[in-house]
Formats: structure tokens, sequence, C-alpha cells
């Protein structure tokens, strides 16, 4: 019952559609499912899953690089299809690659993409350092996957010249930030995202030397 509840408030919250609602229903309990198989998400989490995952998903919403009627997005260690899943149910003219190294998670992904009919999603299973994409991507996501320098090597070969990386990031990125905009050129917004877990949704973009703050 807890759970239907969080699902209501999270739809109410974003004027989900009733098809977008049974899309997350599904979603969720496939997730529940493969996870007493497989570490999907922590095992901690699966009492918290609309808010610790699906809000912090839809987060990415509220980029300044997401706000395109299309657009092309890779989403790097996607996990459980997170961002990726999320984001594809509310933004289905969106294209997607979901990338991940583990096959057990690939495979839950497919599972999820061909139960929801997603169209426009593709998985792929392989480490993000080694990934080739025939194309670029108008933007690149992630989430808790790696410390922003190591996200940027990750990035910015697959970016379209004005493509983004956006991450959802958390803890003192002072250090991480500087790295990047004195090694890659890169100019970075940063919206807070919860103050009680120090969670930073940042947009970096690669910018002429002169720009660079």
């Amino acid at each position: 019952m807890k759970l239907q509840n969080e699902l209501t408030e999270f739809a109410e919250h974003y004027d989900l559609s009733s098809a977008q609602i049974e899309s997350f229903e599904t979603y969720v309990q496939l997730l529940l499912s493969w996870n007493k198989r497989t570490n999907l998400i922590s095992r901690n989490d699966t009492h918290r899953i609309v808010e610790r995952h699906l809000f912090e998903s839809l987060v990415f919403l509220s980029s300044p690089a997401l706000q395109a009627e299309k657009l092309r997005l890779l989403d790097v260690g996607t996990g459980a299809g997170l961002p990726g899943i999320p984001l594809a149910i509310v933004r289905p003219q969106w294209a997607f690659v979901l990338l991940d190294s583990r096959k057990i998670k690939t495979l839950f992904l497919r599972d999820v993409v061909n139960q929801l009919r997603l169209e426009l999603v593709a998985v792929v299973c392989e480490r993000a350092e080694s990934y080739q994409s025939p194309h670029l991507f108008d933007v690149v996501t992630a989430r808790a996957v790696a410390r922003l320098p190591k996200l940027l090597d990750y990035a910015l070969p697959v970016l379209e010249k004005n493509g983004a990386l956006v991450a959802l990031k958390g803890g003192d990125l002072n250090d991480e930030l500087a790295l990047a905009k004195t090694e890659y050129g890169v100019a970075v917004e940063a919206d807070v995202v919860s103050e009680k877990d120090d969670r930073v949704l940042l947009t970096v973009r690669q910018v002429s030397g002169e720009d660079v703050e």
C-alpha cells in the first residue's frame, strides 16, 4: 500500500498519463522481481524506490540540456536503467542507448524495454571506456557512476559539439569541479537537488578556454 501511495504521489507530481503510470508500475514490479535474483539496486532501497530512484531520475528533466523536443541520449553505467528508463517513459520521442558492462543488468533492461514497448531505447552491454558509438549524442547522463573527470572521459568522445554531460552527484565536489574546468575546458551549471543528501545535478558543456569560468 505504501508503494502504491508513493507511486500515486509521483504520478500527480509529474502529471503522468494513465499509460505512463502503468509503465512505471510495471517497471517497479520488474525491478523488485529481478532484484531478488541479482543486485540491481541496494536491498535498503527496495522500500524507497519512488523517492530514491524514480524522483531522482526525473530530476534530470530540470537540466537546461534536456529541454528539446527530440534528443539522442546515452545513459552511462545505467545499472537498473536509472535515469534512462524513467526518462524514456515520460519522453518516448527521445532516443536512448542504455550502456552497462554487466550482462545480467542488460538482460533485465531488455526485459523492461520489451515489456514497456520502448521503441526508441537500445541496450548495450559494454564498458563505457571501450564503447564506440556509430553516432554522436546530444546528452550523456550519469547517476552515481564515477568522479566527474572520469565521466568526461566517457562523455566527450561521443557528444555532439554543443552536447552536454548531465550528472547527478553528491558529496564534496570542489576538487572534481576544479579539475574538470582546468583540465577539460568545460563550464558547469550546478543545481541543488537535495540539501539533506548533498545531491547536485550538474550540466557540463565543453567551451572555449576563454569562456570557462
